[in-house]
């Protein structure tokens, strides 16, 4: 049996006294993402525990005391996580603890993501949902076939344009040199980098696997509708305790995704996306790629109250 860490612990029984999230950080040092981990991870019949995630200016108790070891078996059953948590706790997972993620959780985020905005009411998406054996069967095949690395079978569309203009090309280079640097993999260490993107395609070490797709004969604006699709599946993700990675490398395999999953043509495979419960303790899971500042991309006109400073 894994070992559980102190603080884990800890956590699990402040969790069970009714403590507030703040408390519980505050005394054992876990960040949110190990939080979830370490009150996710408790085993034996959990109990549903409905309350409100006490963070920053809102001090919320939980709203139910039961005993210190008896957990709910779903922490989006814990905790009622607000939109800005959700955003703010995403990020790209790129390694995954094994514990299965049942199918009605996969089945629910699918079908509450499809409230996503869609233009005339479209909803253009598909979805092609594996686990267990299919996803193995699919991953083996592509682990099959290590000589055609990086570029497998070469994309059926290109995930960047070929001249990318500043400051976008400078800010992609960075976030590659950041994510290798997490796991000391230098520049000019091809062989290890290649092994790093070729995780990609065992949707690094995820128990569920999805494939979005879209019909060829949509336009710029419903492929902005499955992006809308994507960001809410993963948001929705997060109220579950889970993390995902979106993989639009998984182009570069599209003929055997094909194939494998019986597509109909008319379908373009978008991207994958990796589901499921987040290592907490993988260096490459450690950092964040940053962001812009609102002033860098935005304008503001017309407005009577004063910005802040």
């Amino acid at each position: 049996m894994t070992e559980i860490p102190q603080a884990a612990l800890r956590a699990r029984q402040m969790y069970g006294e009714g403590r507030t999230v703040r408390a519980i950080q505050a005394e054992t040092g876990l960040n949110l993402d190990q939080l979830y981990h370490a009150l996710d991870g408790a085993e034996g019949a959990w109990k549903r525990w409905p309350g409100l995630l006490g963070r920053n200016e809102r001090d919320v108790r939980l709203a139910a005391k039961p005993a210190p070891v008896t957990l709910c078996a779903n922490l989006a059953e814990s905790f009622l996580m607000n939109v800005s948590d959700a955003v703010a706790s995403r990020f790209s997972c790129r390694a995954f603890l094994p514990t299965p993620v049942p199918e009605a959780t996969v089945r629910d985020i699918l079908e509450r993501a499809a409230r996503a905005p869609s233009g005339g009411n479209v909803q253009p998406w598909r979805v092609d949902a594996l686990a267990g054996q299919k996803l193995e069967e699919l991953k083996a095949r592509v682990r099959a076939r290590p000589e055609l690395l990086p570029r497998g079978e070469g994309a059926e569309y290109d995930i960047y344009p070929r001249d990318l203009k500043e400051p976008y090309e400078t800010r992609r280079r960075q976030v590659g040199a950041a994510l290798y640097q997490a796991i000391g993999v230098m520049r000019e260490d091809r062989p290890g980098r290649y092994r790093q993107y070729a995780r990609n395609f065992e949707f690094f070490g995820a128990p569920v696997g999805l494939l979005l797709s879209i019909d060829r004969r949509m336009g710029p604006p419903q492929w902005s509708d499955l992006g809308g699709y994507i960001q809410t599946v993963m948001l929705l993700a997060r109220e579950h305790g889970l993390h995902s990675c979106g993989q639009e490398a998984w182009t570069h395999w599209h003929k055997t995704v094909y194939s494998f999953l019986k597509l109909p043509p008319e379908y373009i495979l978008f991207c994958g996306l990796a589901l499921g419960h987040a290592d907490p303790a993988a260096p490459i899971n450690q950092w964040r790629a940053p962001r812009e500042g609102v002033d860098g991309f935005a304008v503001f006109a017309g407005f009577s109250d004063p910005a802040p400073a």
